[in-house]
């Protein structure tokens, strides 16, 4: 230092190095906390003694509201044994010198200076077990009540049990980035906040008003996936704001497969019901119920038992959580600062009054923990709460806002005089907000908590810690939970498909381009980017249909028959498929002319289609005999077959012959078995199969009986060798009660790891089939989508003449997977 300053040019320079090193380092570390220290430690030999060292690494941080005192730092360092403060008044970040070089007494001392004293969480013995959890979980707010402790003590639970826990909210309402940032903060997750929310409020009535709410949902999941992808427990908060929100709410938890824990006052444990009511009946579990502000916990259980909902934790009412602290009050004023008693920012506030009176009208009304509201220019009246405090007959407040008082414009004298108070007993904060203003922003704004209220965080820890069900939980984390099954729900079968036909891209030829409802389903596929659509028809008729539809056209490739490019080149390929049949050049135009589905079979046969949806106007013969007769089956298939995804509200199941094969024989009907389980897995279910029959087990007899029992043993014997699935889980004969039924099954075939949850159901035959996916779906209201069609080469896909527009995308979705599955394949 000395020979740098006398002028010498190597020690400048190496002065210089180490001090921009120093600020190199001091500014990566401010980055990765975004700014968020609490002191800055110089210590050591040079960070001791070298006052100008420690102002030229401060140089510029101002704007950070980290601004050294150069009076402050001329001096420290000279009373050797004492850690001195360096800082200004109003930095939020203490510049400690600490006259030691041992790194363990310096981490001990800066911690204990620079934080507020933590009370200590009372001890409560925990699970010992680590098992990741077979589920994340919803916890959904009912009432007025604030809900962060809850969540915040919940989710401590498992972020002490698993390695990686998250927070997620599907919509993003007014006030949750209060949320968001404390759990983001306490448990110090390295994710944006963008990435922890699916869309905002705002975005999410504007879809649902303009009739998109499977957008709405499909990019909500695309982030929740996207979000869970490396974390082991996700919580996902939602809350009741009215009936519509409710309903979306339990619908998004069922689109996200999470099953649901109600939580509010006791006061609110009315809505427990409704809300438990609403979620049910939209396909999403409740597991129970979280009762907080109880003054009753005996009562309160005994009112979520009457309703059926096991009382995960009834919690008494908490005082401390009850209040906001003087460091909440500074997340609420815009540009606030404090100025003096940092150490006491975490102050219950029990009542916010603002004054305009004279001091002796003010002293004689003031309240014990009040914070103390007044213009930034009344001296007098801060001078005498300061002194007030010194009185042990006096109350203590919980702090002062000093409005209207911008950084610098208080008169120096005043700041040098309060500078030199040794003892100042609250906290002192500065805002340039209108004294109306900032009264008016803390009356409305939202409860919350953030990761620096640690009196808080530890009484949520402890309250929930001490009155959890621990014994639920080791049962929601077991592997008999009934949760833990290959359960999918329907809306997260149906918007992880869209995702993941969106990101393999392939091309659908429809060539129904003469029906309204499949020009609007391909305007949908193709404005979703759900995949490329060819159309097939006369250009005329196609914009008519469109504009009928009032639907844009864009994206869409439109093919008129008699005009395409490519026609000589389909005519030789179909004669050439055809050439054993004798077909002519002549009879092949004329055929590709004439009938839409060849020409479709014919586009996909060239490679420029990697699949084809079509049915609306046609029969299943019509659509299905052009690919058998030029595309053929799969190398691996001996016959074509069809499932339809019964897309039910207890989890998908598939039904599997219902649309080709009229009476299979044994060998037919295990082919059909084997088909239906692959294709179950290409779309992620794990298939547990059912041989269906009217005898379960051996309770009867006869020749349907015994057919079912021989393809039961060949579709596992294809198990064994082939690989692609456990052959135990394929059962037969099994009635339908018995196969998806567990309390029918427990009597029926008791033991069976197939019986009572069934996903892949194997009708005998058409007649059953058929009309057993018909009487589901009219009697359920379901979804089934479907026939998808298993054995050809490439993807044909039949639709019923009555479908809708929601059944011709959902078939092009799953074309397009079975594509893209055909291509790895």
């Amino acid at each position: 230092k000395k020979m740098a300053l006398e002028g010498d040019a190597a020690s400048r320079l190496a002065r210089d190095v180490f001090i921009e090193r120093c600020r190199k380092y001091l500014g990566s570390y401010l980055l990765k906390l975004e700014g968020e220290v609490d002191a800055i430690v110089f210590t050591g030999g040079i960070g001791e003694k070298d006052s100008h060292a420690r102002e030229a690494i401060c140089t510029g941080l101002d704007k950070l509201t980290i601004s050294l005192d150069q009076a402050k730092n001329d001096t420290a360092g000279s009373n050797s044994g004492f850690i001195m403060e360096i800082q200004k008044a109003f930095s939020l970040t203490k510049l400690l010198v600490v006259p030691t070089d041992e790194e363990v007494s310096i981490a001990q001392q800066s911690s204990e200076f620079a934080l507020p004293v933590v009370e200590e969480a009372v001890a409560v013995p925990a699970p010992t077990h680590t098992r990741k959890p077979n589920s994340n979980i919803c916890l959904h707010s009912v009432g007025e009540s604030y809900t962060a402790a809850e969540e915040l003590g919940f989710l401590s639970y498992f972020a002490g049990t698993v390695e990686h826990v998250g927070y997620f909210r599907p919509i993003r309402c007014e006030g949750s980035a209060f949320r968001l940032k404390l759990m983001k903060g306490h448990f110090r997750l390295s994710e944006d906040l963008e990435s922890m929310y699916g869309v905002n409020q705002d975005e999410a009535w504007k879809l649902l008003a303009d009739g998109h709410e499977d957008e709405l949902y499909e990019r909500i999941l695309e982030k929740y996936m996207a979000y869970c992808a490396n974390k082991d427990f996700v919580l996902v908060s939602t809350k009741t704001e009215g009936d519509d929100s409710l309903h979306l709410n339990a619908k998004l938890c069922s689109a996200l497969d999470v099953p649901a824990i109600i939580v509010g006052a006791a006061e609110s444990e009315a809505q427990f019901g409704i809300a438990q009511s609403v979620f049910e009946r939209h396909g999403t579990p409740c597991l129970g119920g979280i009762v907080s502000h109880a003054d009753n916990i005996e009562s309160s259980k005994q009112k979520l038992e009457d309703l059926n909902l096991k009382p995960i934790a009834v919690l008494p009412r908490e005082d401390i959580l009850e209040k906001r602290t003087v460091s909440e009050v500074m997340t609420i004023l815009e540009n606030s600062v404090c100025l003096f008693g940092e150490e006491h920012l975490q102050n219950p506030i029990e009542k916010i009054r603002v004054y305009s009176m004279n001091v002796d009208d003010m002293l004689p009304i003031v309240e014990e923990n009040e914070l103390a509201v007044f213009y930034g220019n009344r001296v007098d009246s801060l001078m005498a709460l300061l002194l007030s405090a010194q009185s042990s007959n006096a109350p203590s407040i919980a702090g002062v806002v000093l409005t209207l008082n911008q950084l610098g414009t208080m008169d120096p004298k005043v700041m040098s005089i309060l500078n030199g108070v040794e003892d100042i007993r609250f906290p002192v904060i500065s805002t340039p907000e209108f004294t109306f203003e900032a009264a008016y922003d803390l009356k409305h704004a939202p409860h919350f908590m953030t990761s620096e209220s640690h009196k808080k965080i530890v009484a949520a820890q402890t309250l929930m810690a001490t009155h959890l069900d621990y014994s639920f939980l080791e049962d929601f984390s077991s592997e008999d939970y009934s949760g833990a099954s290959e359960v999918i729900g329907p809306r997260l079968f149906q918007f992880s498909t869209f995702l993941k036909a969106r990101e393999v891209q392939k091309t659908v030829v429809l060539p129904e381009g003469a029906d309204v409802r499949v020009v609007e389903a391909a305007s949908i596929l193709a404005s979703r980017r759900l995949c490329k659509v060819i159309l097939v028809g006369d250009p005329g008729v196609i914009n008519a249909n469109a504009q009928k539809a009032r639907v844009s056209l864009e994206g869409i490739q439109i093919v008129n028959p008699p005009t395409y490019e490519r026609l000589d080149e389909m005519v030789d390929a179909f004669v050439e498929a055809r050439k054993k049949k004798g077909l002519t050049p002549e009879d092949a135009r004329e055929i590709l002319l004439t009938d839409v589905n060849y020409f479709g079979t014919l586009i996909m046969h060239l490679g420029v289609a990697d699949g084809m949806v079509s049915g609306a106007m046609h029969s299943s013969a019509n659509t299905i005999r052009p690919a058998l007769q030029v595309l053929k089956t799969a190398p691996d298939a001996t016959i074509v077959s069809s499932i339809f995804f019964m897309l039910l509200e207890d989890g998908v199941k598939v039904f599997g012959d219902c649309a080709i094969n009229v009476d299979p024989d044994a060998k037919a009907l295990s082919e059909i078995a084997v088909s239906s389980a692959k294709t179950a897995k290409q779309f992620g279910i794990s298939p547990r199969v059912a041989l269906l029959s009217y005898a379960t087990g051996d309770s009867n007899k006869g020749d349907l009986v015994d057919k079912v029992i021989e393809a039961t043993e060949t579709a596992k014997e294809a198990a064994t060798t082939e690989g692609f699935m456990d052959p135990n889980l394929i059962e037969g004969p099994l009635q339908f009660d018995a196969a998806v039924d567990p309390a029918v099954a427990s009597v029926k075939m008791k033991g069976s790891p197939v019986a009572g949850h069934a996903n892949v159901l194997i009708f005998p035959d058409l007649n059953s089939g058929n009309n057993g996916y018909k009487a589901v779906q009219q009697a359920t209201k379901t979804v089934a989508v479907g026939p998808i069609l298993q054995g050809l080469k490439k993807p044909v896909n039949d639709l019923s003449r009555g479908s809708t527009i929601e059944d011709i995308v959902n078939t092009a979705v799953l074309t397009a997977l079975q594509a893209s599955h055909n291509d790895h394949h």
